[in-house]
């Protein structure tokens, strides 16, 4: 059963290539990560501001916590970032063209997007903005 869905801030680029090129990402906030929800990205497009955008979406195909690694290394780096769970991605989605947070319900939220980082949104609100975009599914 789907636990909540969340917005993720993405604030390198490093970050979105682990999460759309292996699948994965290592969450410090604690929420209810679930198998079956959906989390929606956040990223800065442009200098300003204002140039935060929804860049894509994913739903979540498992959780994976610190005593189920079995990688050393992976467990040194998860210690030393104090990650809480490593998600792993099943269906990826990737928005073209980004659609800018400004010009969606959620601006509303807050005057700035670093504190949308782990809000809970509906499904609702999921589909509204994903109605907006042209969508590319990764496979």
């Amino acid at each position: 059963m789907a636990g909540g869905n969340y917005i993720i801030r993405i604030t390198k680029d490093l970050v979105a290539n682990q999460i759309y090129g292996i699948r994965e990402y290592y969450v410090t906030l604690r929420r209810d990560w679930s198998n079956g929800s959906k989390l929606i990205f956040v990223k800065k497009i442009g200098p300003s501001d204002d140039d935060d955008a929804f860049i894509g979406s994913g739903i979540i195909d498992k959780t994976i916590e610190l005593n189920e690694l079995g990688d050393v290394s992976e467990k040194q780096l998860w210690i030393k970032n104090n990650y809480y769970k490593k998600i792993v991605f099943g269906k990826l989605v990737i928005f073209h063209p980004p659609l800018l947070v400004k010009d969606t319900q959620i601006s509303e939220w807050s005057k700035t997007t670093a504190l949308l980082h782990g809000a809970q949104i509906s499904s609702s609100e999921i589909s509204l903005i994903e109605s907006r975009v042209n969508i590319k599914i990764i496979l």
